[in-house]
């Protein structure tokens, strides 16, 4: 990424079991060199449904030139 460069980014979980999904909590990290500008890195999810998906979205911006890798 160039510095000032902006990019979106989304994580979409999904319960595939037969039972509700409790207390989920999802986090994830942005690596240094980079920041957020909007939106959500980690949320808890009280309860997720068989077939229902929840999703973090977050606009991030290079403080810094680099390759960035997201875990």
């Amino acid at each position: 990424m160039l510095k000032g460069e902006e990019i979106a980014g989304i994580i979409t979980i999904k319960n595939t079991g037969n039972a509700p999904a409790e207390s989920i909590t999802l986090v994830n990290s942005i690596p240094v060199g980079l920041e957020l500008v909007s939106g959500e890195v980690e949320n808890t999810y009280f309860e997720i449904k068989p077939g229902e998906m929840r999703e973090l979205t977050a606009l991030i911006k290079a403080k810094e030139a680099g390759n960035y890798t997201f875990n």
